[in-house]
């Protein structure tokens, strides 16, 4: 009998003004011979995009000091470059993307989104040690930045320190109780370490949040194969496969008898 694996996800770009926003991306999804719990690649979070509002830290004096002018100044700079950031990364324009967020680093240090941003061009890019580096810099920044910790606990999983990736998808749940990219990685990764009702009780939680992801029923049904829970592993295998999911429709292939329509 093949062995199944978990299958993982992975993170994209955070695109809102100050709130996270999950984007589907299930045409990126993994194709493996054996399953295993999907990976979190395919699965990314939005780019995070600051362009609207007043830039943080602009505070009015009436006795206005020349540093506190060129302070001023600075972050009108960084809102601008960030601006061109998400252009250019709306554009496909990567390069370009990086060194306008790198510009927004120079005129203001403390920008949390900028690494976020950093972080996930770092990673398309391959360079992953870079894009930690920006991940948790971004968490420094800003401690209740739930998707750099799951960037950072993604790149942990992938580098094989699960003890680490399992402390930011721990923190990125308690300060994010309803996101389901967090509940799905964290349920992953303990498919990995062989702790399957772990990953149920995960994989159900991502479901309960974002019922609309194959990928999640994907998984939430290796957890209940492993478990011995052969039916409800083939009923979620059916509900991914209705989805799209291609991988779904090998396990009903392999594990399943044929469903009847």
């Amino acid at each position: 009998m093949k062995q199944i694996f978990f299958i993982v996800l992975v993170l994209l770009v955070v695109s809102a003004c100050g709130n996270i926003r999950q984007k589907k991306a299930e045409k990126n999804e993994t194709s493996k011979e054996t399953h295993d719990f999907e990976d979190t690649k395919g699965e990314e979070l939005p780019i995070v995009d600051t362009t609207s509002g007043n830039p943080s830290g602009l505070q009015s004096s009436k006795k206005e000091t020349e540093a506190d002018r060129e302070r001023k100044l600075n972050l009108r700079r960084a809102r601008t470059a960030f601006g061109n950031g998400i252009q250019y990364y709306n554009k496909g324009e990567m390069d370009q993307a990086k060194e306008a967020f790198k510009l927004v680093l120079e005129y203001d240090p403390q920008n949390g989104k900028a690494c976020y941003n950093l972080g996930k061009i770092y990673y398309g890019f391959n360079e992953k040690d870079i894009a930690l580096a920006y991940y948790e810099d971004a968490v420094r920044c800003d401690d209740k930045d739930s998707a750099s910790m799951v960037g950072a606990g993604l790149i942990f999983f992938e580098k094989g320190d699960y003890n680490s990736a399992l402390e930011y998808y721990n923190m990125a749940i308690k300060l994010a109780p309803n996101y389901a990219l967090a509940f799905y990685n964290r349920g992953t990764l303990l498919g990995y370490q062989k702790n399957y009702g772990g990953a149920l009780t995960d994989m159900s939680k991502a479901i309960e949040i974002d019922p609309g992801n194959s990928k999640y029923y994907m998984n939430r049904g290796l957890a209940n194969y492993y478990l011995k829970r052969n039916q409800q592993a083939c009923d979620d295998w059916e509900k991914a496969a209705l989805m799209g999911n291609a991988e779904a429709q090998k396990a009903l292939g392999i594990y399943c008898k044929k469903i009847e329509k």
